[in-house]
């Protein structure tokens, strides 16, 4: 699976307070050098929303455990399912694993929800 090693795949952070800012910060530090288990650590210490689920779910791409970061993407999504961008995120994941038409179910949501 292709994936971009950059947090410009990382949801953003605009809805945090002031005090997260430095762990979200650190969490990006740590992605952005390919450190997905320590970003994924410190996304852990947050408080759980849908970005940092979806961002969770990044990481573990990043790792390597699809299975769990479908089921992070999916809890993201369940939290807010108006991420198209966690909707896309899955749609290829399912793709891999080669549940078609979930993954078509998947990307045609992200296609109709604005982020």
């Amino acid at each position: 699976m292709t994936h971009s090693r950059s947090s410009s795949s990382l949801s953003t952070r605009s809805d945090y307070s002031q005090c997260e800012l430095g762990k979200w910060r650190e969490a990006l530090n740590h992605f952005d050098f390919s450190e997905y288990r320590e970003a994924f650590q410190v996304f852990t210490e947050m408080e759980p929303k849908a970005k940092v689920y979806h961002n969770m779910a990044m990481c573990l791409i990043g790792i390597g455990d699809y299975f769990q970061a479908i089921k992070m993407l999916r809890a993201a999504l369940e939290a807010d399912p108006f991420l198209s961008l966690t909707s896309f995120h899955l749609g290829c994941l399912l793709y891999e694993k080669g549940e078609y038409n979930d993954a078509i179910s998947s990307f045609q949501e992200s296609l109709r929800v604005p982020d």
